[in-house]
């Protein structure tokens, strides 16, 4: 199509191209687009229903407008014809500018104001607010369910992949499912050949399985499968603990003076132990007394009050035009030196490894060595850095703004912010594409049209606000034109000047267009998405405050490879990986599936009846909300797997036949065991 419209203009050279339509459409061929127009299609109903009330109401009130100033003159001007009154009682309701629509007949008629304040009460206040609170109910009910659908499908692979490794496994009897250490070693080779899936050697992959297996009897069953399942979806390395001092100077570092100081920088060992056995304890974390900072941190503090109280007088005298006092540059470098103390104490007691593993320090780390070697150079050569010197000395206001993520709050906000940014991507990229669409639609209507002399645009309120610069003479100025849009919601000042310098007097249509898909819809479901997540970070975070931990195998896992690190002189670091929020629900469909299928997961018959639950959920959730699609589809959208469930769910033929020459000789387990790996990589 691209190649006959490129041909098609080369012979007629028409004004307009309808490349543009094309290139929306391969946009809208992106897997995040596919994914969110489920979500648009399911909030579509609820915005149908408030959309009707406002729109009935604009044009309720245009008509009684037109009415009451048929036979008046006096501000009848917005409400001349019919369809001009339900354009400006429209941009009245959804914009900021209803006070030049108003004035005139409220100045000329004060009960007016009766009617006017009526309608802004209705539209304005009630039913845009409406608007927003219907597509976050919407999105959240959405939210909830496709997390629920994708935590049963992960679990629902995990448990198909555990399955088909239960049968390359030697069993006691033709009923037990699980799975021995060879085995899975041998799955975790095959499965890490993805690059989706990090890699992970044999003494992990042991120590792991060793960890997750409690009862120590040399195999894991379905639980502590899926356990394991959640270790890979996360990077973790580690990291020694001590400082080269502990091996270079041994006798310095066991002295009692030096462990004062390794207290003082670093915090009593202690305190760190007590929280741990208070959690094991099962106590809630409200419940245990919060360990206090490190002293070496506690003095800092101190410290950048009085560097924050620096920066201050130095602004103040810079932006007075007072020349500063001398002893202010030797405070600077005071304070510098400081704050390279701060880094030399801790890398004397910890390793630079270690040091370096968390983002606050390696700031500190380039912030402290920055701001030294513009002390120094500001001594040397007092009038070459001047303005570097004011902007590096931002740098420790950052540093005093860095302390403030000890507090709870703003250690929420800060996850808040983070939680958006990693997860917008799919809600940006449809605004996007939205935006790409009409700035290359205006493009091909608007271009060269909106300019400063333009005799057309004379006594319009886009000249009078010198808005030219916001045209559509080429893509990037279109697409600000439209950025105002979003955060305006709607500028009348762009229709108004193209209805004067279009020759086609729809064109202007195109704004109220994009009010209703672009603002309305798309952007209104970006609020949603940041509503529902800070709601949900919220929840989690009260929820933290008031349960009592119990640890399933995957923190388990963990903490076993923690102790056992420990113990060697390393610290764990965790890092994520992929798709992780949906833990807590992987965690519930488990715990459900595993209480409906009867409480156990150690038979095949229960891991059948578990994998027919899951099938059940997902074709509940597929036939609710896609019109009744079966789950075989899916299976076939990813290359066209072969469950093999029903026959274990519904009297286990096909699971026996597959199990028993496995169970008596391994043959076939290393094809079982990529199958399970591609299955696994695939969920």
């Amino acid at each position: 199509l691209n190649l006959f419209e490129c041909a098609f203009v080369a012979l007629t050279l028409p004004r307009y191209r309808l490349a543009f339509i094309l290139r929306t459409a391969l946009f809208c061929l992106l897997p995040a687009i596919v994914s969110l127009s489920k979500l648009v299609y399911s909030c579509l109903w609820e915005f149908y229903s408030i959309a009707a009330f406002l729109v009935g109401a604009i044009v309720t009130f245009a008509w009684v407008g037109r009415t009451i100033f048929a036979d008046m003159s006096g501000g009848s001007e917005p409400f001349r014809t019919f369809p001009k009154s339900v354009y400006s009682m429209f941009v009245a309701g959804v914009s900021e500018d209803f006070v030049g629509i108003f004035l005139r007949s409220y100045t000329d008629h004060r009960w007016m104001g009766i009617l006017w304040l009526l309608f802004m009460a209705i539209v304005h206040v009630l039913l845009l607010s409406l608007v927003l609170d219907t597509l976050v109910a919407a999105y959240m009910v959405f939210s909830e369910q496709h997390a629920e659908e994708v935590a049963m499908r992960k679990v629902k692979g995990m448990l198909k992949s555990f399955r088909v490794l239960s049968m390359a496994s030697p069993r006691e009897a033709d009923d037990d499912v699980s799975i021995v250490e060879e085995d899975f070693l041998a799955f975790v080779h095959e499965l890490t050949a993805s690059p989706r899936i990090r890699p992970m050697t044999d003494k992990e992959a042991s120590f792991f399985f060793q960890a997750v297996d409690a009862d120590g009897s040399g195999s894991i069953d379905s639980e502590e499968f899926c356990g394991i399942c959640r270790v890979l979806q996360y990077r973790f390395f580690a990291t020694r603990h001590l400082s080269i001092l502990a091996d270079w100077c041994p006798k310095l570092w066991e002295s009692p003076g030096f462990q004062r100081f390794r207290a003082f920088v670093e915090g009593e060992d202690g305190e760190i132990d007590e929280e741990e056995e208070a959690l094991e304890e099962g106590k809630a974390e409200e419940e245990i007394e919060p360990r206090k900072p490190p002293g070496l941190d506690r003095l800092m503090n101190y410290v950048l009050l009085l560097n924050l109280s620096l920066v201050v007088l130095e602004t103040s005298y810079d932006l007075d035009h007072i020349p500063e006092p001398t002893i202010f540059d030797w405070l600077e470098l005071i304070f510098s030196f400081i704050y390279l103390g701060e880094v030399v104490a801790k890398l004397m007691v910890v390793s630079f490894g270690e040091y370096w593993s968390y983002s606050s320090n390696i700031f500190d780390f380039v912030s402290t060595w920055l701001l030294l070697g513009t002390s120094l150079l500001e001594s040397f050569l007092p009038n070459e850095l001047d303005t570097y010197a004011n902007m590096l000395r931002l740098l420790r206001l950052c540093r005093v703004v860095k302390q403030l993520k000890k507090m709870q709050s703003v250690q929420f906000m800060v996850r808040t912010i983070t939680k958006l940014l990693m997860t917008a991507q799919e809600m940006v990229t449809m605004l996007g594409v939205v935006v790409f669409f009409f700035a290359t639609l205006s493009v091909q209507s608007l271009g060269g049209e909106l300019y400063a002399d333009n005799p057309k645009l004379q006594e319009t309120e886009y000249l009078e606000q010198h808005m030219e610069v916001l045209n559509a003479n080429d893509f990037c100025m279109a697409f600000g034109v439209w950025v105002v849009f979003l955060l305006q919601e709607y500028q009348p000042a762009f229709p108004d000047a193209v209805s004067q310098v279009s020759g086609n007097s729809y064109v202007w249509l195109i704004f109220p267009t994009f009010y209703v898909i672009g603002v309305s819809i798309v952007f209104e479901l970006v609020k949603a998405f940041t509503i529902e997540v800070f709601i949900t970070l919220f929840k989690e975070r009260n929820a933290e405050h008031h349960r009592r931990k119990k640890k399933d195998a995957f923190e388990r896992c963990l903490e076993n490879f923690r102790i056992s690190l420990r113990s060697q002189g390393q610290v764990l670091h965790i890092r994520e990986l992929g798709d992780t929020p949906h833990a807590e629900e992987m965690r519930e469909a488990f715990e459900k599936l595993k209480k409906q299928a009867g409480g156990k997961t150690g038979s095949l018959a229960r891991l059948g009846s578990m994998l027919a639950l899951a099938d059940s959920h997902s074709n509940h959730h597929a036939g609710g909300k896609h019109g009744g699609h079966n789950d075989g589809g899916h299976h076939s959208a990813h290359g066209g797997h072969n469950d093999g469930g029903h026959h274990s769910a519904h009297g286990h033929e096909g699971g026996h036949e597959s199990g028993h020459k496995p169970a008596h000789g391994h043959e076939g387990g290393h094809e079982s065991r990529q199958k399970a790996a591609h299955g696994h990589d695939h969920a």
